[in-house]
C-alpha cells in the first residue's frame, strides 16, 4: 500500500507501530489500517450500555448498573432498589436504608466500585465533570510576604 501523504509520530508510536508489522506479518500502513477498520467497526463502537458495580455498606452487598453515557445508577439488589440520577444519590439511598442515624453524605463516585475491576466508578467519570484536585487559581495572599517578617518599628 503507498501513498502520497504521510504522517509523523513519535518514536514510542513508531515502535509500537513496528512491533505489531512483525507481529501480524503486515507492513507499517496494513497495521494502521487493520487498527483503524478495528476502531471503526459497529462492535467497538457500540460501548457496553451500563457497567456492573457494586458496593459493600454495612456488611451488605449492593449491586448495581452504572450507565457512564448518563452518570445515573440503578440499585437492583440489596437495599433502596430503584434508579437514581447520580452515583452520589444511590449512595445515600443505600446509607439511609442501612444506617438511618448515619450521615448519608458520601462521594458515590468512591462508593461504588467496578465489578471487573474493583477500581472506584470515578475512572469511568467523564473529565468535565471531574473535580480539579487543586485549586485553579492560587490563594490570594492576606497580606504582604515582606511585610509579615518585617521588624516591628518604633516611634
Amino acid at each position: 500500500m503507498s501513498s502520497s501523504n504521510s504522517i509523523t509520530v513519535d518514536l514510542e508510536t513508531q515502535q509500537q507501530i513496528a512491533f505489531l508489522s512483525r507481529a501480524w506479518g503486515v507492513s507499517h500502513e496494513e497495521v494502521l489500517c487493520k487498527l483503524l477498520g478495528l476502531f471503526a467497526s459497529p462492535q467497538a463502537a457500540q460501548a457496553p450500555a451500563t457497567v456492573p458495580v457494586h458496593a459493600i455498606y454495612a456488611h451488605t452487598r449492593v449491586e448495581g448498573q452504572f450507565d457512564p453515557a448518563t452518570g445515573s445508577l440503578a440499585i437492583i439488589t440489596g437495599p433502596a432498589r430503584g434508579h437514581y440520577k447520580s452515583p452520589s444519590g444511590a449512595s445515600a439511598a443505600v446509607l439511609r436504608a442501612l444506617r438511618p442515624g448515619v450521615s448519608p453524605i458520601r462521594s458515590g463516585w468512591k462508593f461504588w466500585r467496578i465489578n471487573a475491576t474493583g477500581d472506584p466508578i470515578e475512572t469511568l467519570r467523564p473529565t468535565h465533570t471531574q473535580r480539579p484536585s487543586a485549586p485553579l487559581t492560587p490563594p490570594v495572599p492576606t497580606s504582604s510576604p515582606t511585610m509579615r517578617n518585617a521588624p516591628a518599628v518604633r516611634r
